[in-house]
């Protein structure tokens, strides 16, 4: 542009008379030239240093030294060559808060009273694109109880990655992503994989997960690292430590969605019992289907689960299942009704090679068998009935009641998290109890949220059967903000 400019001054100069052929303007005129020939040849080495940034654009080290090299080379005029250093950036966080407090701690050998505390969950996430189709999200989380540290000015125990990986989009040209590093799972209704967002660290995973994606469904396959520092009897390190799956999503079929699953764990650290006594490994698989979908005021769900494979020298054989149904009135406050009812199978007959109790993987327990968190989806039947209402478009409130048996009595009553509570041989009675659960959610602004709740649960014969029974009392609020 410039050199057009000199050019046409000129042939202005001329046109009016104002040139005339002397030394002067014949000087002028080779100058005018002389500078043409530069800016043409600066045009020229910008287009080509153009070109090759576009080659070294995928190297952060590289687009670096390549933008400095260009900046010096056309210093005159000052940095003119501005590489983005990433397509977009997004910054968020969230910080939550839950005070908690239950008159019963647990249920075990020894009933322990009384426990209050206040959680504090911290999380503060980057999200940004390197390139075209390749992105990177970095979660940093602090999770404690207030007062734990001797310290809070010089304690980061808490502090630690809960996620951070790496998603490489449309691979191959395609609606085909791999992300690659430590990354939350979530498939179907999280009975069976859930990320806990409810505790106060969560669940996360170390591995590589793909999935493709159309319209009607998406395909899901992926492998993580359990642990890599178990140890077999002999001292030797084992590395097979993994869960992995596939698992095929289905919505093409109007207000339906159809699932179809398969998740394979193995566990190489010689540490599993078998009812022989002898310690070995466990590999175990888990095949299921499930189907959601609603019409009208109704809504419905079912699910159930195959479970096999071997526990140190038993025999895996377990089974459970889901039925919901539900009803939503056309009217104000949108009330809601609905039952369920939830079983997963326990071993009736701890000696006969056969390991019969279903193990839910890593469910949202807590979503699921009372908000106690005192009940599982193991060896158990848990019946449901809930009422929901919607006053506004800010306040939902539920109240749920839920009634536990336990399917076998020679098998442990289990806890949310799967760990056992009580064990006893048989020749108790079955039923553990019926928990009550309250709650309210609250959207405060369109940044924070508070949910309020009660809890109670009244022993039943079998905690009676087994020890102490008295019942338990839990109240809570949480608040989280996010932004």
């Amino acid at each position: 542009m410039f050199r057009y400019a000199i050019a046409i001054l000129a042939l202005v100069l001329v046109s009016t008379g104002l040139y005339a052929q002397t030394d002067a303007t014949k000087e002028l005129l080779d100058r005018v030239r002389a500078m043409e020939e530069k800016a043409a040849e600066r045009d020229a080495r910008i287009a080509e240093l153009q070109s090759r940034l576009t080659d070294y654009e995928a190297s952060d080290e590289r687009r670096g030294e390549f933008e400095t090299l260009v900046n010096r080379l056309l210093q005159d005029e000052g940095p003119v060559v501005d590489v983005p250093k990433s397509i977009n950036l997004k910054v968020g966080a969230q910080l939550r808060y839950r005070g908690e407090f239950r008159t019963v701690k647990n249920y075990g050998a020894g009933v322990q009273e009384d426990t209050d505390f206040v959680i504090q969950r911290t999380r503060l996430h980057f999200d940004f694109g390197v390139i075209k189709n390749v992105r990177t999200f970095i979660q940093l989380q602090d999770s404690r109880f207030w007062g734990e540290e001797n310290s809070p000015t010089t304690d980061l125990e808490g502090v630690d990655i809960h996620q951070a990986f790496v998603d490489f989009e449309n691979v191959f040209g395609r609606n085909w992503t791999f992300r690659v590093g430590r990354q939350e799972l979530s498939y179907g209704d999280q009975r069976l994989v859930s990320p806990l967002d409810w505790s106060r660290i969560g669940r996360a995973w170390d591995g590589v997960r793909t999935w493709y994606t159309t319209d009607d469904f998406q395909l899901d396959a992926f492998v993580t690292t359990i642990s890599e520092r178990s140890l077999v009897p002999d001292g030797e390190q084992d590395d097979d430590h993994v869960f992995s799956g596939l698992y095929f999503h289905f919505v093409g079929w109007e207000n339906h969605e159809a699932d179809a699953y398969i998740f394979y764990r193995n566990f190489s650290s010689g540490t599993f019992l078998g009812e022989d006594g002898v310690l070995g490994d466990r590999d175990e698989f888990t095949v299921g289907l499930r189907f959601k979908g609603h019409t009208g005021g109704f809504s419905y769900s079912a699910e159930g689960d195959y479970q096999f494979g071997n526990n140190a020298n038993d025999d895996i054989e377990a089974y459970a299942w889901v039925l919901t149904v539900a009803y939503t009135f056309n009217m104000d406050w949108k009330p809601k009704i609905g039952l369920e009812w939830d079983f997963a199978t326990g071993d009736d007959d701890p000696t006969d090679g056969d390991a019969g109790t279903f193990t839910p993987l890593y469910p949202f327990g807590h979503a699921y068998q009372g908000f106690l968190d005192i009940f599982a989806w193991r060896n158990g039947h848990d019946l449901i009935a809930k009422i929901s209402a919607q006053p506004n478009e800010d306040l939902w409130i539920e109240a749920a009641f839920h009634y536990f048996l336990l399917d076998s009595d020679t098998d442990s009553w289990y806890n949310a998290a799967g760990a056992p509570i009580r064990t006893v041989g048989g020749g108790v009675s079955n039923s553990v109890g019926a928990e009550i659960d309250l709650h309210a959610k609250y959207t405060l602004n369109p940044a924070t949220k508070l949910w309020i709740g009660y809890s109670h649960f009244f022993a039943g014969n079998y905690v009676e059967d087994t020890g102490d029974s008295p019942d338990m009392d839990w109240v809570y609020f949480q608040m989280t903000v996010n932004f």
